[in-house]
């Protein structure tokens, strides 16, 4: 049996995609399970798509991928392409972009000009469906814009993470401290995840990052602060809370510090109403 059910799909307005900055075009969710598979050519859109449960492959540009949970793979979809379950169920959420001309340069950087294509981003659900399926249902232009920004967003995150030459069990582990940025999470843990002696573990992050662990721990709570305050109405205080600062002077401060300014001056200049 061939099975895809496609539980949430939901169609931009004219305005998003006739405006230069109106990226996306659509977003859904597939429950499908094996022998399921699609194929698609000459198509002019991006297409991000990520795997939320059990296993899925791709076929694109000649090679073949594995798709694992916390997987997303970024094509273009006018190359031929096949992706299907590859045993038992696969169940995935995706988002479909214009190629307009504000995303292609990150699409471009991203992939290594189309040669790259699966990524681990466990976060991609929280970062970026989960806000362009709000904002995608109230069509209306201010909720293109948010849109468009919470795309972006993630491909200038993911843009971050996507070094060359980073060994597998260190890419997962800052996908883990992306997702769980929240939570007191430990540098022994870390460690111990890599197999590596605490000492060793900080010294080749920072190799791999540029920052320690605890700094890029800090910068993924900044970047998601920085979120709400530009797509929520949540207070500051709560925003310290939620994205794990031991107080709001101490949130304060060290958004200052990595920023430039603080927390309401940046929602005043960036929020988008």
């Amino acid at each position: 049996m061939n099975k895809f059910e496609v539980v949430k799909t939901a169609f931009t307005p004219v305005e998003w995609w006739k405006n230069d900055i109106g990226i996306v075009t659509s977003c859904g969710r597939g429950n499908t399970y094996y022998p399921y598979n699609f194929t698609r050519a000459l198509s002019d859109t991006l297409l991000l798509l990520y795997t939320t449960s059990g296993k899925g492959f791709l076929e694109y540009k000649g090679r073949n991928y594995t798709l694992g949970v916390g997987d997303v793979f970024i094509i273009d979809c006018y190359e031929f392409q096949r992706y299907g379950a590859f045993d038992k169920n696969w169940d995935f959420i995706f988002v479909h972009l214009n190629k307009k001309e504000i995303i292609m340069p990150y699409y471009e950087a991203i992939t290594n000009g189309g040669t790259s294509a699966l990524f681990h981003y466990p976060a991609f659900k929280k970062e970026c469906w989960d806000r362009v399926d709000e904002f995608i249902k109230n069509n209306d232009v201010d909720s293109m814009y948010k849109s468009s920004v919470s795309v972006i967003n993630f491909m200038l995150n993911l843009l971050l993470i996507n070094k060359t030459n980073i060994p597998e069990n260190f890419s997962k582990i800052s996908g883990y401290m992306r997702e769980h940025y929240n939570e007191n999470i430990s540098v022994d843990v870390l460690a111990e995840a890599a197999h590596l002696s605490k000492y060793h573990f900080i010294r080749r992050f920072k190799k791999y990052y540029g920052s320690t662990p605890h700094e890029y721990m800090v910068l993924c709570r900044i970047d998601n602060a920085k979120n709400l305050l530009i797509n929520t109405e949540t207070t500051i205080e709560e925003i310290a809370e939620i994205c794990g600062f031991s107080s709001l002077s101490a949130f304060s401060l060290c958004f200052k510090n990595s920023v430039g300014i603080n927390p309401t001056e940046f929602r005043k200049q960036f929020k988008l109403v």
